[in-house]
């Protein structure tokens, strides 16, 4: 049996990504795991749930292990493990302290959050608020992308958008800001190269299978921002995340179930990330 362990205690529940995959993929769905009976012919899937680590071991196969998730959902020490990994990462500061007059702006963030609703632009040190730590502000015009991974394999890269973008000012891009993720955009052959291998490599750090990574690129290059282990995902995504799923565990299943995925029919296979590219252009990015 395939148990997807994910978050009950909220408003949205039957809207939430472990409620819409059980329900679509006839998954097992729980939110505790007190009572659950675990052998070792079961699946367990954390979808951002650290709840009773010790039942990893009681089962054939864990999907992100609770010590994984639980380094993750701390982002203060999820910035620490990127950076002893020699993973790019905008300047951080762990003391207000540090923090002079030609560092600003910088982002206060806390160690625990949701949906980015710790994130607080600063712009004067004088209204330095107490924060877990301080992130330096990547400049506009610059452009954030979510990455979704499993085990060694991008599945899908989308790009963070709003119609209306300012081009000064200083913007947070999240879903109360009025940011949405498209599937379909241009960008540079040679960034997606490197987003992919970051993306990888991040979710590695963590000790996790599978993650969405926020990263943002500039002009000079990209930076990893946090791995999130409980990612919202569409109809789409969830079907990526599936078939991901179903190959690592040794699943036979039939493509057509996906039919929100565009498939390449010469190879039977699903189109992972969707992506007009640019021209190869001159400019090489680095991690």
């Amino acid at each position: 049996m395939i148990y997807l362990l994910g978050f009950k205690n909220t408003a949205d529940y039957k809207n939430t990504t472990p409620v819409k995959m059980a329900e679509d993929f006839n998954l097992t769905l729980i939110n505790g795991l007190k009572d659950i009976k675990l052998t070792y012919e079961d699946i367990l899937i954390r979808y951002g749930i650290t709840y009773f680590p010790e039942k990893d071991y009681e089962c054939k196969r864990v999907i992100n292990h609770a010590d994984a998730v639980k380094l993750a959902i701390d982002k203060k020490i999820g910035m620490k493990i990127l950076m002893k990994n020699n993973i790019p990462v905008p300047k951080v500061y762990f003391d207000k302290a540090e923090i002079k007059y030609k560092d600003l702006p910088v982002l206060k963030r806390m160690a625990n959050h949701s949906k980015g609703r710790d994130i607080e632009v600063v712009k004067k040190l004088k209204d330095m608020p107490n924060g877990d730590f301080y992130v330096k502000y990547i400049r506009l015009p610059s452009v954030e992308y979510r990455v979704l991974v499993f085990r060694d394999e991008v599945l899908r890269i989308q790009l963070k958008n709003k119609k209306n973008e300012r081009t000064n000012g200083y913007v947070i891009r999240n879903a109360e800001h009025g940011y949405s993720f498209l599937n379909d955009f241009e960008h540079d052959i040679r960034l997606e190269k490197v987003l992919c291998n970051l993306a990888i490599l991040a979710v590695k750090a963590f000790g996790l299978d599978f993650g969405a990574v926020d990263i943002i690129a500039d002009a000079n290059k990209p930076y990893v921002l946090e791995v999130n282990s409980a990612p919202r995902l569409n109809n789409s995504g969830r079907q990526l995340f599936m078939i991901a799923l179903y190959n690592a565990i040794g699943h036979i299943y039939d493509i057509n179930m996906f039919s929100a995925l565009k498939i390449n029919r010469e190879l039977d296979l699903p189109i992972k990330y969707v992506v007009r590219k640019k021209a190869e252009e001159e400019k090489v990015w680095v991690a």
